[in-house]
């Protein structure tokens, strides 16, 4: 039993560690738990310190100072944030307002998550009821695709409204295609989609 006892403590993470972690968590309404410390050996820490902002749960990596020693050491670190939810089944096209919810959440390896959302933000996909919000599945303000639109081509000082319809485009652009079948990219304001014209 005195074993056990010996090797557990070696692996409990001492309170600098923790402070560490806590300081190098990236984002507001976000927490982070160390669940287990691998030790430098022979390296007790009196400073440590997170090369890099800690995004997600993972082994992180942290340097460890201590009396005459420098060296690596390694923690498990799981991280829980303030996230949007899916509060409903979502299709393509549906707007977040009153379709979402806030919730702690672990934010694994790898993934983004979505805090915030601003307004006239759509679902980009269908997504089911409960999902933890990443950017991919969004996509901002504008039409759907198929939506009947306005178009104000734009060449100078010259400004001419045009009837078209939304199709799919790249992030952060609106598209449609005019009555002439000409395919056309802008930015979307004022409930209208702006094009510059040569």
């Amino acid at each position: 039993m005195l074993a056990l006892a010996t090797f557990l403590a070696l692996h409990a993470a001492p309170a600098v560690v923790e402070q560490a972690v806590a300081r190098s968590v990236e984002g507001e309404q976000t927490r982070a738990v160390v669940s287990e410390y691998r030790a430098a050996p022979g390296c007790a820490p009196e400073q440590v310190e997170a090369p890099r902002a800690i995004k997600s749960s993972g082994m992180v990596a942290v340097r460890v100072r201590g009396a005459g020693c420098r060296a690596v050491a390694w923690v498990r670190v799981r991280v829980e944030a303030q996230v949007m939810i899916a509060a409903r089944p979502l299709r393509a096209g549906d707007p977040l307002e009153g379709a979402t919810r806030s919730e702690w959440r672990e934010v694994p390896a790898g993934r983004a998550v979505v805090r915030q959302a601003d307004p006239g933000t759509r679902a980009a996909m269908a997504i089911p009821a409960g999902a933890m919000l990443e950017p991919s599945q969004l996509r901002g303000a504008g039409p759907t695709p198929g939506d009947a639109l306005t178009v104000v081509a734009k060449s100078g000082e010259v400004e001419i409204e045009l009837p078209g319809h939304a199709v799919p485009c790249s992030d952060g652009h609106a598209c449609a295609v005019l009555a002439s079948g000409r395919r056309v990219e802008g930015t979307w304001r004022s409930d209208k989609l702006w094009v510059e014209m040569p």
